[in-house]
């Protein structure tokens, strides 16, 4: 016969009881672990998305005509976003296409040449950079005006 916790005889009733406590713990242990194992060989199963963070400059009519397939002549899915490199306000986006898997380079600005020979710039990053400097030799001026009609 079995014992109790404080050494003595325990009743039948009571040692089915525990038994069957034990029994049922068990199995919902054994069902949420079958239950991780298929969320897991689920979770490989679907394809990884690589989700942009933040916001972009784009210019629709550029990534209109870079988001399709020359190949199979259907239209890029932004879902099938491999990699993105940015820089500045610019960005290119690498984009696999879902029929024969080709890999396109999506650029979200028109290149613009660089009249010093280097590396072609991009219109975002060019208009950028004219307005920033138009606006401090604005306020350069209009710094001098005041300073000169307050003398």
């Amino acid at each position: 016969m079995p014992r109790a916790k404080n050494g003595r005889f325990a009743k039948a009733q009571n040692v089915a009881k525990v038994e069957k406590l034990v029994e049922r713990t068990a199995e919902r242990k054994k069902k949420r672990s079958i239950a991780k194992a298929a969320k897991l060989l689920m979770a490989e199963d679907e394809p990884t998305m690589l989700v942009p963070v933040g916001r972009r400059v784009v210019e629709l009519d550029t990534l209109a005509k870079e988001l399709w397939c020359s190949d199979c002549d259907i239209p890029l899915s932004l879902r099938n976003l491999e990699k993105e490199q940015q820089m500045g306000l610019a960005s290119i986006m690498t984009v696999r296409c879902g029929e024969c898997l080709a890999e396109y380079a999506v650029h979200t600005s028109k290149k613009v040449p660089n009249l010093n020979g280097g590396k072609d710039l991009y219109s975002s990053n060019c208009k950028t950079a004219l307005g920033m400097s138009t606006t401090v030799v604005w306020f350069d001026v209009w710094v001098v005006r005041t300073r000169v009609r307050n003398a």
